[in-house]
C-alpha cells in the first residue's frame, strides 16, 4: 500500500450499503447517491414507494406549496445533484408543525419528517448556498397520525 510507512501495519475498512427503497430508477445515479447518502446519515433506510411529490430548483431560497393528506405524515428530502454545495437547509409548515434542518456546512442534503392536522396544504422551503447548485426534491408519504382515519 502506497503512502504507509514500510513494515507499519495498516487497515483496509470496507463498507457496502444497498440504495434505500423507493428512489425512483428515473433519477439520475448522482441524485440517487446524494439521496441515499443524506438518508444514510439519517438512519431512515426505507422509504415506502415512489415519492408522491418531486421538484427540482437552484440556488437560493425556493417555497415548494403541498396537496396533502389531512392526517398524514410525510417525510422531505432535498440533496444537491451538481454545483458547488456551501450549505442546503429544508424547512416544511403545516397546520400542525414546523420542522426544519439543516445539512450542515458543506452537507449536501437535509431531510425533515412532518404531519399534518386536519389542513390538506403545506409548504416546503429550501434554502440552497454555493455556486450553481441545482437540487432535487423528493417527498415520500410514510404513515398517518393515530386517529386521522383511514
Amino acid at each position: 500500500f502506497l503512502g504507509s510507512t514500510p513494515g507499519t501495519p495498516t487497515s483496509l475498512v470496507h463498507a457496502r450499503f444497498d440504495l434505500p427503497s423507493g428512489l425512483p430508477k428515473t433519477w439520475s445515479h448522482t441524485a440517487r447517491g446524494r439521496f441515499a447518502e443524506v438518508l444514510h446519515a439519517r438512519r431512515r433506510g426505507r422509504l415506502s414507494g415512489a415519492p408522491s411529490f418531486e421538484a427540482s430548483g437552484v440556488t437560493g431560497i425556493t417555497a415548494v406549496p403541498l396537496e396533502l393528506e389531512p392526517g398524514g405524515c410525510y417525510v422531505a428530502v432535498v440533496a444537491a445533484t451538481r454545483g458547488r454545495v456551501a450549505s442546503i437547509a429544508l424547512a416544511a409548515s403545516t397546520d400542525r408543525n414546523r420542522s426544519q434542518n439543516h445539512g450542515g456546512s458543506g452537507g449536501t442534503g437535509a431531510a425533515v419528517a412532518f404531519c399534518t392536522g386536519i389542513a390538506s396544504r403545506g409548504l416546503v422551503e429550501v434554502e440552497a448556498n454555493g455556486s450553481g447548485v441545482g437540487w432535487l426534491l423528493g417527498i415520500w408519504r410514510t404513515g398517518r397520525l393515530p386517529g386521522a382515519g383511514p
